[in-house]
């Protein structure tokens, strides 16, 4: 990896001005072809109709003790946001996944994740780019996570070493 990889890559992300809120803001491409909104996603066949019929008694039962059945939204709330994708985010196409604004947190979301550990690796430039990360994080970064509690291990890092000024 290129030592100066982390420090670059927060050049760029602390010049983010905007980041869309709202499924109206992704209507602008470079590329014309993505401008076309994405067929709708197909709805994911049931765990029988993929496996092989000789197995349908263990389909049939790991379908009925899938975990992901419990963080999926009731149907009500689904009917409330009738714009949301209707399969799960990595099952997505890239174009469809493009016109997502749920995707483009998760991709943001990961990004930062990936890069806060790296930030504090150099034990000489570690600190200065923490602070630099700690100044944008309340205002440009926090709002835009899928789930901001996923920071706070680094956030509670960087308190730990002295840095807790800057988050005041």
């Amino acid at each position: 990896m290129n030592p100066h990889l982390p420090e670059n890559l927060l050049s760029l992300l602390e010049r983010l001005e905007s980041f869309p809120v709202a499924q109206t803001d992704l209507k602008s491409w470079w590329v014309e072809e993505l401008q076309t909104k994405p067929a709708r996603p197909k709805k994911a066949q049931p765990a029988s109709e993929r496996d092989d019929p000789g197995t349908d008694n263990e389909s049939d039962a790991a379908s009925e003790d899938d975990w992901r059945k419990f963080f999926d939204e009731p149907d009500s709330e689904k009917q409330k946001k009738p714009s949301e994708p209707s399969i799960r985010l990595h099952e997505m196409t890239v174009h469809q996944s493009l016109h997502s604004l749920t995707s483009h947190r998760a991709v943001f979301t990961r990004l930062w994740l990936r890069l806060l550990p790296r930030l504090s690796d150099d034990e000489r430039d570690g600190s200065a780019l923490s602070l630099r990360a700690l100044d944008v994080m309340h205002h440009g970064v926090m709002p835009h996570l899928t789930r901001a509690v996923m920071v706070m291990d680094w956030v509670g890092g960087c308190v730990d070493h002295g840095m807790a000024w800057i988050v005041i």
